[in-house]
């Protein structure tokens, strides 16, 4: 059994080690953020489903709609994305369509995570959607750091079969700010 003292001095040395924990954990990493705000960059995107949609319909005749996404990237930016994609209409959905999704970019360098958010024009009996939609880069690693903010634009298609989306694929557009 630890006496007044030994006690004291154990609890000493668990609050230093916490503060010298603390202090190193606060160490900031050292990245060299790579040039990216003096230019345009285009990323070509393919997105499948991950899992079935998540469909809920309302009291007021409306229907909630969200999905997972994940593919790939490439052009200016190369890796792998990830996304979760929502919907809320009326019932029956019109041809028109808002939607926004939120995503995540990782390449080997680091991270990007973003919204955008548009329309969808989805036409009874076709088995293509054309969406276009606009948003931002919210978050960064450091080598993204020049793209923080960045708008991003997005246009292509959702593929259908049987009415069930199979993927999409699009162009991302990111402009710096």
């Amino acid at each position: 059994m630890l006496s007044y003292n030994g006690f004291r001095a154990a609890l000493v040395v668990v609050v230093l080690l916490l503060i010298v924990g603390a202090a190193s954990a606060q160490e900031p990493e050292m990245t060299e953020p790579l040039a990216l705000g003096d230019q345009i960059h285009v990323l070509e995107i393919e997105l499948a489903p991950t899992g079935p949609p998540s469909i809920e319909m309302t009291t007021d005749d409306r229907i909630v709609f969200s999905a997972e996404a994940a593919g790939t990237t490439s052009g200016a930016i190369a890796g792998t994305m990830t996304s979760r994609i929502s919907e809320v209409n009326r019932l029956p959905p019109p041809a028109n369509q808002t939607f926004s999704e939120t995503f995540v970019i990782e390449t080997e360098l680091g991270r990007l995570e973003g919204f955008y958010a548009g329309s969808i024009f989805v036409e009874e009996g076709t088995d293509a959607a054309p969406i276009n939609a606009h948003g931002y880069i919210l978050n960064v690693s450091g080598a993204y750091a020049d793209l923080f903010m960045a708008e991003v634009f997005v246009s292509g298609q959702v593929n259908f079969v049987d009415g069930r989306s199979t993927g999409a694929v699009s162009t991302m557009t990111i402009f710096p700010r």
